[in-house]
């Protein structure tokens, strides 16, 4: 079993900023009016040795030298002085406990309670006030009348405020059945007389009226669970808890943070918050995890916090873990309270008026570097290419990809070139992450390719790491005018990416197989790669590059082309699975097959690909591999036959 002490819950409390705790002596009566049931003695007996036990021990810690400040501890004193009367102390060193978890609270995170970063306002002594550096007693608590009878059990608690020594004591007497008690007695249990009235006080809602009441003598003084319940009435008349504002709050929190090379889980928020100069932001997110240890099943929900603060083009994101399960809307209500609550300080609800959340008090609770509580602290820096190579893809290539991210459809939702590598599982707290624009050139300067990561809107499900980011490449060429287009090449596969890949080091992987290319070139000199895998053209046109287009464009073609792509599209469906098929090949298949349907051709050709796609069963082999929503397909961008845009079918020139 493990060590008494460990039972009772409260430490040691000194003034913190300036306040002055409030101290709570418990009292009791020198003899329990009556215990006469049998089962009852055994455990106070039981109590007596286990404590006895537990004042040895804290002697022989005082005999090894430990500092005088140990032997002043509050929670040492009040163990030693209920050994001086276990049988009627109990009692009280059960209520403090309850007492003292009622209004613990940390006023610099949130204002609801959290395992760590307490500041402790609460002091309590057993018996009579021992120790000089504590606060004078402001609430004398008296147990008496303590009765327990095989039938019942009962206690008459006095509450008397001491700063108003006039004031005639508030009185209650609590009552149980006995057998509801003694149901749940373990005769394992080293301290059964403490947990006996631990039960006691939870089961006749002890915890309710002293709260009460105690915030009834000192309005500043507020229990963690009226605290609750005046921070969930001052929501309530905001919209913050409302499926609007956090809509609203997700797209915005998307376009402040498109830049960071960081994912967040923003769709998965139960709460975010903004300041209107948009620098500084905080998400709450419900997270599931995934243990390998039990077959891969989900662990319940806990929450994630991520506090992002901006400053031009460096970020810091911190990150904590709040363990609580959600397991209904009652808990995501809980926690969304839990989150916004960081407007408001306990000050604020003193009286009966609601006050306004304020931004000041969550920026300065949630970004005191001296108070948070935060797992890890990610600091991302843009290092700042040549300028050719920022004038490029800041003109050229992020304009082009923004377009097609913005649309309802797009499979991603950013994109950027973070170049450190970083394992979630193994990293140290304070992380460093850069990111920087990089293109690779041919000699000439007329194509330049541009290596990114696009962080996904759904994280691939089938995937333990659950990765958000996909690596590919773009290709940017210079036509005969002086203007640019820019392609998606995809001679090679997207490729799934991990945090502890690093960027280049992936680009050298899929480079150095087909052309000289290490790791930070600038430029391949190299043209056979050039005119083999990048310039290659047939009669279809380039191939390996498509244009980039939103859902409004079609890819224009000449009727050679097109021929030319349904004959490519023919070889493909009699020579290779399905599945064995790029992205982009499917997608010139479906281009292909609406753009005859949607203009009526019926060349030979046209209708010998047409027969062959429904005669290989296409789209049943294809619904098999790719995830679909009725006739759409995201991981391609187009639909089948039905709910055509524009850059569903070719357009013939």
């Amino acid at each position: 079993m493990k060590p008494f002490l460990l039972l009772y819950f409260f430490a040691a409390s000194i003034p913190l900023f300036g306040q002055v705790p409030t101290h709570f002596l418990i009292t009791t009566e020198k003899k329990l009016k009556s215990i006469s049931d049998p089962l009852c003695q055994q455990m106070i007996d039981a109590t007596n040795i286990s404590i006895k036990n537990e004042v040895k021990r804290i002697q022989n810690e005082f005999r090894k030298g430990l500092t005088l400040a140990y032997k002043k501890d509050m929670a040492i004193q009040s163990i030693m002085s209920t050994a001086e009367n276990p049988e009627t102390r109990i009692p009280g060193l059960a209520l403090s406990n309850l007492i003292y978890r009622s209004f613990i609270y940390n006023d610099n995170a949130n204002l609801l309670p959290d395992q760590d970063g307490y500041v402790q306002i609460i002091q309590l002594s057993i018996s009579e006030a021992k120790l000089s550096w504590m606060a004078p007693v402001r609430f004398e608590i008296n147990l008496s009348q303590i009765e327990v009878n095989p039938s019942t059990s009962s206690i008459l608690i006095s509450i008397k405020d001491l700063n108003n020594p006039e004031k005639e004591a508030i009185s209650q007497k609590f009552t149980l059945a006995t057998g509801m008690i003694l149901n749940e007695y373990d005769e394992l249990t080293s301290a059964p007389w403490l947990i006996f009235w631990f039960q006691f006080y939870n089961s006749t809602g002890v915890s309710t009226w002293l709260e009460r009441n105690i915030n009834a003598l000192e309005p500043t003084l507020m229990s963690n669970t009226l605290m609750l319940e005046k921070c969930t009435q001052a929501l309530k008349s905001t919209n913050y808890l409302t499926n609007s504002y956090l809509d609203e709050a997700k797209l915005q929190l998307k376009t402040l943070t498109r830049e960071l090379p960081y994912v967040l889980p923003i769709d998965q928020a139960i709460g975010i918050l903004i300041s209107k100069d948009g620098q500084k932001m905080s998400l709450a997110a419900a997270q599931k995890e995934y243990s390998p240890w039990d077959d891969f099943s989900e662990i319940p929900n806990h929450i994630e916090i991520y506090d992002i603060a901006k400053s031009n083009d460096h970020w810091n994101v911190y990150q904590s873990t709040w363990s609580e399960k959600l397991e209904d809307e009652a808990d995501s209500l809980a926690q969304r309270i839990r989150f916004y609550s960081a407007g408001y300080t306990r000050k604020d609800f003193a009286n009966n008026t609601l006050p306004s959340f304020s931004e000041e008090n969550w920026i300065a609770k949630q970004f005191n570097s001296s108070t948070a509580n935060y797992n890890r602290n990610f600091e991302c820096k843009h290092l700042k290419g040549n300028k050719e190579t920022e004038e490029l893809i800041n003109i050229h290539i992020k304009p082009s990809l923004e377009k097609t991210i913005n649309e309802e459809s797009a499979l991603y939702q950013k994109f950027y070139q973070r170049t450190s590598a970083l394992d979630y599982y193994y990293t140290i707290n304070e992380v460093q992450l850069e990111w920087q624009n990089i293109l690779i050139s041919n000699p000439e300067k007329t194509a330049f390719i541009y290596p990114v990561l696009c962080e996904k809107k759904i994280a691939l499900e089938s995937d333990y790491y659950h990765s958000y980011e996909d690596f590919k490449f773009y290709v940017l060429l210079k036509n005969n005018d002086n203007s640019y287009t820019l392609y998606e090449w995809y001679y090679f596969k997207p490729f799934t990416y991990q945090e502890y890949y690093h960027l280049l080091r992936c680009a050298e992987t899929h480079l150095s197989k087909i052309s000289n290319y290490t790791a930070g070139q600038d430029i391949i000199s190299d043209s056979s790669f050039w005119n083999n895998y990048v310039f290659k053209s047939t009669e279809r046109g380039y191939s390996y590059l498509t244009p980039v287009i939103t859902a409004n464009e079609s890819i224009q073609i000449t009727a050679a082309q097109f021929d030319a792509q349904v004959a490519d599209c023919v070889h493909l469906l009699t020579e290779f699975d399905v599945v064995e098929l790029y992205p982009q090949q499917l997608a010139q298949i479906i281009r292909c097959y609406n753009t005859i349907a949607k203009f009526n051709l019926h060349s030979p050709n046209h209708i010998k690909f047409k027969n062959i796609c429904d005669d290989f069963y296409f789209q049943e082999r294809l619904n098999r591999i790719q995830e679909h929503q009725e006739s759409y397909y995201p991981n391609l961008g187009v639909s089948w036959k039905t709910n055509l845009s524009p850059n569903c079918y070719y357009l013939i020139k």
